[in-house]
């Protein structure tokens, strides 16, 4: 029981970072506006992976709080998830 509650607190922790990452891709576009298309592809990919790494930062950073802090399983994936919206 234990292991499955670890294995669904890391899918947690990885959907979440995923659902950040398409409102990356969202920002990105609306930052992108107005330029050609090769310069817009191109400052899109640039900005989502710029955004992604800060994304996986903060999820580590949130982790390691909630770990640190004893949490455990469900405790330690809404600790994250609070931490994130942040």
């Amino acid at each position: 029981m234990k292991k499955f509650l670890s294995i669904f607190a890391l899918g947690f922790v990885i959907a979440l970072g995923n659902a950040y990452a398409a409102d990356d891709r969202g920002a990105c576009a609306k930052e992108a506006e107005g330029k050609p298309v090769a310069e817009r592809r191109a400052f899109i990919k640039e900005c989502v992976k710029t955004k992604a790494s800060a994304t996986a930062e903060k999820t580590k950073a949130c982790k390691a709080e909630g770990e640190a802090s004893g949490k455990k399983e469900k405790e330690l994936a809404d600790l994250v998830k609070t931490c994130m919206t942040k």
